[in-house]
């Protein structure tokens, strides 16, 4: 796990890493690294501890998270530190998640502060992708948007 600290980009997708290889790798990226885009599609992420996640990706600019089974507090603790600008991340990929359940508010200001976010196949209410358009209204940072 610590390897892939000393690394800029690692693409682990569908790699089926089990729950404590992926716990060391979130652990050894949140406490230091030199990564920057991390591709970890289609591993099950459902597992591990909301916090640590969010506070390894926060250390990244680049993550695709796509299919990975995120729990809404997962994707709530990321959008959380990304909406508190705590976070590095310029370009984040959740596609295929279920964030139905997100609050809209939290999902639209996490965007906002974004450049490029993939969102598609997350089930996404009416109320979020509203909340999403009109933030994007006022001052944001997105420049690419797949929502479909």
């Amino acid at each position: 796990a610590e390897a892939v600290t000393k690394l800029q980009t690692v693409d682990l997708w569908r790699t089926q890493l089990t729950p404590q290889q992926l716990e060391a790798i979130f652990t050894a990226i949140s406490r230091d690294t030199k990564l920057k885009s991390l591709n970890i599609y289609t591993n099950s992420l459902y597992l591990i501890e909301p916090e640590l996640l969010a506070r390894a990706v926060s250390k990244l600019e680049t993550v695709r998270l796509g299919g990975v089974f995120l729990t809404t507090q997962q994707a709530e603790a990321i959008l959380t530190a990304i909406s508190s600008g705590v976070s590095k991340l310029k370009n984040v990929d959740i596609s295929n998640n279920h964030l139905i359940a997100v609050e809209p508010a939290l999902l639209a200001r996490a965007v906002t502060r974004l450049e490029t976010v993939g969102l598609w196949k997350t089930h996404l209410t009416t109320q979020q992708a509203e909340a999403i358009f009109t933030a994007i209204n006022g001052d944001s940072k997105i420049k690419n948007l797949n929502i479909c």
